[in-house]
């Protein structure tokens, strides 16, 4: 028994071992197919005096962008060379890409591949696709695709339509005069809006047909919408056409760094309308001059869990700034956090009395919990906080300049401006209120004051707050120039811009210790923030960075630049193309 029982051990190992063996191999195995897909594969060329019987190389390209879609598989990369294009159909891919070997479609130049859908049979209203569409089935997702820097204008429905899909990215690109959204994504995950330009979205002249959102998240997980503009529709033509919506079954999503402005709408919109929103996070935005700023709410009976709203800027809305609320059925809310917002404006078109608020909280479900209004900057608004008398809601610590109190009503259900608990009642003394520079002065009461929780970790323009941070989406930056060591009579520390007039990248060199973080603000002549990016200096001396301008509209611009150690400089920069 004993030799039986060794035996069979041995022979245990031994398969052990060669089962351990085989999974070695069949790894390697597995990464030799990876490598080898991504050295085969291709990259395919279209102009427009191409020829899609051509082999699609550099010097013999596709005509059609279709051709491209049409055999790009994993890996394979299609430049698209500048150009106005005009199919006959919607563009289509037919392949997935992979992790290693994604499909990528792109402008050779950003934003000069126009593709035309003014003679397309091709989204229309009734197949309600896009002008480019990624789309896979309920059993079989497309996978791994980015659309990189093209332009699209006259679509009859949508721009970019992506439906049934994983692992998607829509950067760089534009939309101009589309039926229903720039770019909508549904029943989707993993997807990145980066970069782009919406404008003259939802623009079918219908009055009943849903053309959805200029920037659409349906059903939507783990989702990105960042440093997009979205702007100019202020003619309301049919159902639709707030700014950016998250919507129905969206979850673990962010909207952030996104600025909207001049839409008859809301700016950003989160709605669960009868499904079931979780876990969104809208901060860094600026909204201003839409119908109404950002807004919360089940409109259909759905239910809504773990919403942030902050470090955003509002301002100049005519209806409410920030509201949460429910519509028609309404449905419960639970941990719905307004905190660290600055609100500037807004509630004070004449002859309302509903939407009259900076912020508006009216979500009466009596399923609600946990709602916080905190550490919030609202100033010159018709009533700056309006509420009902709500077991579960805090409103505390906000500073509050104007109308800021009415009598609370014996009625809960009643709405009444309600200044909370630990109101400060003062001027926020933002450095220039009129040309929206929200920033605080040095003797701002707004300066150190945050408490409680939630609080966010980064402002409005990705500063790191302190230990003890101010209320508003902008922390206070010590200002004056500091001398250094290297530098002790402040010499070069001017900043360079090349070439000025500029048109489509900007080169800046700038005197910077090693290690320092920089702000970059591109302002426009009104004082507006409209491109920002974070810089840390490679060395000291002289550091050069790069910034695209070619999003910029023709104008007179400010480059201003500053870090948290104090430094700050600006030039004036034209923008000539």
């Amino acid at each position: 028994m004993k030799k039986l029982l060794s035996h069979i051990t041995a022979t245990n190992r031994s398969l052990r071992r060669r089962c351990a063996e085989a999974a070695q191999i069949i790894s390697v195995v597995i990464l030799l197919c990876l490598n080898i897909t991504e050295a085969y594969s291709t990259t395919y060329y279209v102009a427009t005096n191409g020829n899609d019987n051509n082999a699609g190389t550099k010097d013999l390209p596709f005509a059609t962008i279709n051709k491209g879609a049409t055999i790009a598989k994993a890996g394979d990369i299609v430049i698209i060379k500048s150009g106005t294009y005009k199919p006959t159909t919607r563009i289509q891919p037919v392949n997935s890409g992979t992790q290693n070997a994604p499909i990528t479609f792109m402008a050779e130049v950003n934003n000069e591949v126009i593709i035309d859908g003014s003679i397309a049979a091709s989204p229309t209203t009734t197949d309600r696709l896009g002008l480019f569409t990624i789309l896979g089935t309920t059993t079989a997702t497309q996978n791994w695709i980015v659309v990189d820097g093209l332009r699209i204008i006259n679509s009859a429905f949508a721009g970019f339509y992506t439906r049934y899909a994983t692992t998607i990215t829509i950067k760089n690109c534009s939309t101009f005069n589309t039926g229903a959204s720039g770019i909508v994504t549904a029943n989707s995950s993993d997807i990145k809006v980066l970069n782009n330009k919406v404008q003259k979205a939802c623009q079918a002249p219908s009055a009943s047909l849903g053309t959805n959102e200029c920037i659409t998240m349906a059903s939507v997980a783990q989702f990105e919408v960042a440093y997009n503009s979205v702007f100019d529709r202020m003619t309301d033509l049919n159902n639709g056409g707030e700014g950016i919506d998250a919507k129905n079954e969206c979850k673990d999503g962010s909207i952030h760094h996104n600025t909207v402005f001049d839409l008859v709408r809301l700016g950003i919109y989160i709605d669960a309308y009868q499904r079931n929103i979780n876990n969104i996070d809208v901060y860094a935005n600026r909204v201003y001059k839409c119908g109404a700023g950002i807004g919360v709410a089940i409109e259909e009976g759905g239910t809504l869990t773990g919403v942030k709203i902050h470090d955003n800027i509002v301002y100049d809305i005519p209806r409410a700034g920030i509201q949460v609320r429910g519509y028609l059925v309404n449905g419960p809310m639970k941990d719905v956090f307004v905190y660290q917002n600055t609100v500037v404006r807004t509630g004070n078109l004449q002859g309302i009395t509903y939407e009259n608020a900076g912020i508006l909280i009216d979500a009466d479900h009596p399923n609600n919990s946990n709602m916080v209004v905190r550490n919030n900057i609202v100033a010159e608004c018709a009533i700056q906080i309006k509420t009902k008398t709500f077991s579960f809601l805090t409103v505390d610590n906000n500073l509050l300049f104007g109308p800021s109190s009415t009598p609370k009503p014996t009625n809960p259900t009643v709405l009444y401006g309600n200044a909370g608990t630990n109101a400060i009642l003062e001027d926020p003394l933002f450095e220039n209120s009129t040309n929206a520079d929200y920033r605080l002065k040095s003797n701002s009461p707004a300066i150190d004051k945050a408490v409680g929780t939630p609080l966010s970790s980064m402002d409005f323009n990705d500063f790191p707050r302190p230990i003890k941070e101010d209320l508003g989406a902008v922390e206070y930056q010590k200002i004056e120039i500091v001398l250094s060591a290297e530098n002790p009579k402040n010499e070069n520390i001017d900043l360079i811009l090349s070439p000025n007039p500029t048109k489509n990248e900007l080169t800046m060199s700038l005197y910077s210790e090693a290690g320092k973080t920089f702000l970059i603000d591109v302002m426009d002549s009104q004082g507006r923030t409209i491109q920002n990016i974070n810089y840390v200096s490679s060395e000291t001396g002289q550091n050069v960075v790069n910034l695209p301008t070619d999003q910029l509209e023709n104008g007179t611009y400010i480059i201003h630049i500053f870090n948290k150690e104090g430094d700050r400089f600006s030039k004036k920069l034209i923008v000539q193309k």
